[in-house]
């Protein structure tokens, strides 16, 4: 595939830099308004990471490892 070449003065690509710096800004600034996780949603978090985890182990350990799970309720 051939290159083409896109020719910018100055003033051009000043203002497509100041314009992805915006929207960096503008998206940090959206992430610090997001409310915090509630222990709720980190504890949900936690649980579904382990499940992930367990799900890739062999069968006969997965099996005994729920019914440990289950004692220990």
């Amino acid at each position: 595939m051939a290159r083409q070449v896109i020719k910018m003065d100055a003033g051009q690509v000043a203002q497509m830099v100041v314009g992805s710096w915006k929207a960096e800004i503008e998206t940090a600034i959206d992430r610090v308004k997001q409310p915090r996780r509630s222990g709720l949603d980190n504890w949900f978090r936690r649980e579904w990471r382990k499940a992930a985890a367990v799900s890739r182990w062999p069968e006969e350990r997965q099996t005994r490892y729920w019914e440990w799970r289950q004692r220990q309720r």
